[in-house]
């Protein structure tokens, strides 16, 4: 996984242009000490969190899929229909443009050589990551932390956790992410990152995608709009950066005979170092 953004984005963007309580409300420490099932003792940091989500049903869903539109400043630069297997190992794209890209839980492929771009690799990559990142924390090679209680966007005090990983994990094993627990939802609410996709760590910088319009696919609670943020340690969420996704019309797919396979001409899309 090539964990996240905006030192990618705007290297694509140069390319291109040229997330009053009730009584019954649970409160975010009630959150972090509810009770946790047996099966998720490995990581009972986020097992209310996983468990809302319908971690439980996931895994036995083969793949969903749904249109998925990048938004600047209003106008929509990236439109395309989205496939994520199940256990979020393998990923189908279908450009407007008539490109498909495919990762097939090994290789990233793309339908031909045109298509074969390093942001086409981060597109394939991201975009299904942050759909699935309820379900992803707690992936083998993933280390969570509990970091206390934040604010959220709404100013709502919320249970949060600090994800890395291992090295050799994913394109970049050094990104890493916060997330903000919903403390009514229990669903997740926000994820601050940084991104090393095409740069060094010490020069990347944090930023927030927030989640919202949760819906329900099968058991399953997906979020179809998010928007970015700057971030920042210290302050949290600061301006929000005039850039939005919609994941709409969410569906499952039963049939996914040949659906991952290498599309086309099947040329692979290069690693950032090969940039």
């Amino acid at each position: 996984m090539n964990r996240i953004f905006l030192v990618a984005l705007a290297v694509f963007f140069v390319a291109c242009q040229s997330k009053e309580a009730s009584d019954t409300t649970a409160t975010a420490e009630e959150v972090r000490t509810s009770e946790l099932p047996a099966s998720d003792s490995r990581t009972p940091l986020v097992a209310p969190l996983q468990k809302a989500h319908g971690m439980e049903v996931i895994r036995s869903i083969s793949a969903v899929v749904g249109d998925l539109q990048l938004v600047q400043n209003g106008e929509p630069i990236l439109t395309s229909k989205m496939y994520v297997s199940g256990d979020g190992s393998r990923v189908r794209m279908e450009h407007s443009d008539g490109a498909v890209l495919v990762y097939d839980g090994t290789e990233c492929w793309a339908s031909t050589a045109e298509a074969a771009t390093t942001n086409n690799r981060f597109h394939l990559l991201t975009w299904s990551y942050f759909l699935m990142a309820p379900f992803k924390i707690t992936d083998p090679g993933t280390h969570l932390e509990d970091t206390g209680v934040r604010p959220n966007l709404s100013g709502q005090e919320s249970p949060t956790f600090r994800l890395t990983f291992d090295n050799g994990i994913g394109d970049t094993p050094e990104d890493w992410y916060v997330i903000y627990q919903n403390p009514e939802t229990q669903l997740m609410d926000a994820m601050s990152y940084i991104v090393t996709f095409s740069g060094p760590a010490e020069e990347a910088e944090p930023h927030a995608i927030h989640y919202q319009d949760y819906v329900e696919v099968a058991g399953v609670k997906l979020s179809t709009f998010w928007s970015l943020y700057n971030w920042s340690e210290d302050e949290g969420f600061q301006d929000a950066l005039n850039f939005d996704i919609t994941f709409k019309n969410p569906t499952v797919v039963e049939d996914v005979a040949g659906l991952f396979n290498k599309p086309g001409a099947g040329v692979r899309l290069p690693l950032p170092s090969d940039s």
